[in-house]
């Protein structure tokens, strides 16, 4: 990077969303096996350098963009092409691109819990939040909503006063509180996601998940419809067994009953039972 010429934008060579969340882990001596283990643990707790969760999201938001300007007759229907490079070059915008006079990308606190008072985790009473407050507006309501106007103050909102807030209710309590007044404020130490997915109310009245029947355990929870088509009804099944289904399409390609067993006693087929 010193040998960039400061006066020409570039194109950065990495994707560095992982590395910013690691903050100072990458830097840490490691002389210890305890500093060794606390590097590691944070680089774990780190998002993954996989590109692809990027550009899920980027996908996502840039059809719901196109969808928002043709219901405001502003386009007609559009079509919508997203690379991978261009996807993660826009979620990494802040570190994309080097120019001069660029400002320094915030860094992460030693403990990875934010960037600032306005962004990052705060212990309650019972549990974690996220708190994400980004701009003068947001502030005046988290102030109004504390009942603490030295928070709607950029000179006298500090970390501390809002880690007293924060512990005097728990997670939940803070979370519809301050959702309800329009300020970013999330639980953010709920259930990992195999049982967010299985048991939250929000996924289920979603659709992310619905029941289905399968063979051996009869009936549970399987991914929600991807795609809805008016007029043809939703088909949910499980995942079946091994072979589950062998004996039924050898039927129907003309095989006798007698045919199928002599294929079972060779062991050409094998149909796993429930």
């Amino acid at each position: 990077d010193a040998a960039r010429p400061a006066t020409h934008p570039v194109v950065g060579a990495a994707m560095s969303g992982a590395t910013l969340q690691a903050g100072p882990a990458l830097g840490l001596a490691c002389e210890t096996l305890a500093e060794l283990r606390e590097a590691s643990r944070q680089l774990m707790r780190a998002n993954e350098a996989n590109p692809d969760p990027n550009t899920s999201c980027v996908a996502g938001a840039a059809i719901l963009l196109a969808l928002l300007a043709r219901e405001r007759g502003l386009a007609a229907g559009q079509r919508v092409d997203v690379s991978m490079l261009v996807a993660n070059a826009w979620a990494n915008a802040d570190d994309f691109l080097a120019y001069a006079g660029k400002p320094a990308r915030p860094a992460l606190d030693a403990a990875l819990r934010g960037f600032g008072p306005g962004y990052r985790l705060y212990e309650t009473r019972d549990g974690w939040v996220m708190l994400a407050v980004t701009t003068e507006p947001e502030w005046r309501r988290l102030a109004a909503a504390l009942g603490d106007e030295a928070l709607a103050s950029p000179a006298t909102r500090t970390q501390s006063a809002l880690e007293a807030h924060f512990r005097a209710r728990s997670a939940a309590e803070w979370e519809r509180a301050l959702l309800a007044q329009q300020v970013g404020c999330v639980r953010a130490d709920g259930p990992a996601p195999g049982r967010f997915w299985a048991e939250d109310a929000h996924a289920r009245e979603n659709g992310c998940v619905a029941p289905a029947l399968h063979a051996r355990h009869g009936e549970i929870l399987r991914w929600g419809a991807i795609v809805h088509v008016n007029g043809a009804p939703e088909r949910r099944v499980a995942a079946p067994l091994c072979g589950q289904h062998s004996e039924a399409l050898l039927a129907e390609f003309g095989r006798s009953v007698a045919e199928i067993e002599a294929l079972r006693a060779r062991g050409v087929i094998a149909c796993e039972s429930s």
